[in-house]
């Protein structure tokens, strides 16, 4: 019999949910990846997708909220509803910039082709307050 998950209680998820019955796993063949967090899009070849940085961080993000929402401030779930807000090129600056070394960052050295227009994707952060 198979006892293992991840994570407590309602929030626990087999890892092993193709196994039928609790049966041994011996081998399995992917053919399609389904993530827990709905929002998420999981692709085979996380590189074949330019924001796969954002991707990954939303998918954190998504982690976060349904294991510690009990415990996480208003302000905590306040920057999560902000982020998810924001246009796409703006997420992706965002998190590119938090990815980065040091806190001053020439407009000029910030180029990313899936980003675009750095500018009008710094709006949106300038209007929060997130940038400077």
């Amino acid at each position: 019999t198979r006892k293992s998950s991840i994570g407590r209680g309602k929030n626990a998820i087999d890892p092993f949910p193709f196994a039928p019955g609790g049966a041994e796993l011996v081998s399995v063949r992917i053919t399609s990846i389904r993530s827990p967090w709905p929002r998420i899009s999981v692709t085979a070849n996380p590189l074949d997708d330019p924001f796969y940085y954002l991707n990954n961080f939303r998918q954190v993000l998504d982690w976060l909220e349904l294991r510690y929402a009990d415990v996480m401030s208003e302000a905590e779930h306040a920057f999560i509803r902000d982020f998810n807000a924001l246009p796409r090129a703006s997420q992706g600056l965002l998190v590119r910039m938090v990815m980065r070394k040091g806190i001053h960052f020439r407009a000029g050295k910030l180029t990313y082709a899936e980003i675009g227009d750095i500018a009008t994707a710094a709006q949106p952060l300038l209007a929060r307050g997130w940038l400077d």
